[in-house]
């Protein structure tokens, strides 16, 4: 067996995710293009209500079990997600990190936000067990969203953050039953507690791309942040802020609390492992809380 010897992580707020794979001694990737993507995410399956193993939810009962909705984002790192899609799809440029807002926002209180869900008539249509008649007539949420970016140079500034990008929810490619109901149909079980993203919310002008890839045209047009700065991908000291509200004349506003994550530096752990996987790879070795950078090592 051969011998880990480098790993790097990063810590983005509180959560600690990998940036470099190691294996047998080698360094695979060291990443370099970090982005956020702006999703609304629904909480499902309030109260408990889940299905068996094997038996959907039909649209028009999908909504029964939503409980209500936050805000998420999902944090990508592109580099390594474009080196490992092929043939295998994105996994570790996907999966290290994710913050979601503090409050979730129930369905009833969503209510009044309700609008006509509609599908281009160019545009494939849904299958029958995805369209009915109240999905085409409330599926839509409004839900406004923005994307503001606070770097280390406008926070010592004292300037407020940049708005990167706006758009609203109801621009969405499905609905939250639709997603429920299709990713039941194949036989999935859900249970109480269960996070649905939506998948990431552009709208259809400029400036309302939800992802930084979108957004910045895959690094080749960086996004200025008015100081002077751009961005193309996100920076070390990076706090990438999510807001969302619903408003509409005659009813009260109601604010969906912001997701906020801050990029640290990397935290880099050696170890002088010769037989066996290092035991700093173990993810309960890790220190949630290590912002600093740290040298460990330890002999197996």
């Amino acid at each position: 067996m051969g011998a880990c010897r480098h790993l790097e992580a990063r810590n983005v707020k509180s959560t600690l995710h990998l940036e470099l794979a190691c294996s047998t001694g080698s360094i695979l990737f060291v990443r370099q293009e970090l982005a956020r993507q702006h999703h609304v995410h629904a909480v499902a399956l309030g109260g408990g209500r889940g299905n068996a193993q094997g038996e959907p939810i039909a649209l028009k009962d999908a909504e029964q079990h939503i409980f209500g909705i936050c805000l998420l984002n999902d944090w990508s790192a592109r580099d390594i997600q474009f080196w490992e899609m092929a043939p295998l799809g994105p996994f570790l440029g996907k999966n290290f990190c994710t913050t979601i807002s503090p409050w979730i926002v129930t369905m009833e209180a969503l209510a009044p936000y309700r609008q006509a869900f509609t599908r281009p008539a160019s545009d494939p249509q849904p299958l029958a067990y995805l369209d009915d008649a109240s999905n085409k007539a409330q599926g839509a949420i409004d839900i406004s969203l923005e994307v503001l970016l606070e770097s280390d140079k406008l926070r010592a500034e004292g300037k407020p953050p940049a708005r990167l990008s706006g758009t609203s929810f109801k621009h969405q490619y499905w609905t939250v039953a639709q997603m429920v109901t299709h990713h039941t149909m194949g036989g999935c079980n859900l249970k109480s507690g269960d996070l649905f993203g939506s998948g990431t919310i552009s709208g259809p002008g400029e400036g309302q791309a939800g992802a930084m890839i979108e957004l910045a045209y895959g690094g080749t047009k960086p996004v200025p942040l008015g100081n002077g700065e751009t961005r193309g991908f996100l920076h070390d000291g990076d706090a990438v802020i999510l807001r969302g509200w619903c408003e509409k004349p005659g009813h009260a506003r109601i604010g969906f609390v912001e997701s906020k994550g801050t990029v640290f530096p990397r935290l880099v752990v050696e170890c002088g492992a010769r037989l066996g996987p290092c035991s700093y790879c173990s993810v309960k070795k890790w220190r949630s809380d290590a912002h600093a950078v740290e040298r460990v090592r330890e002999d197996i």
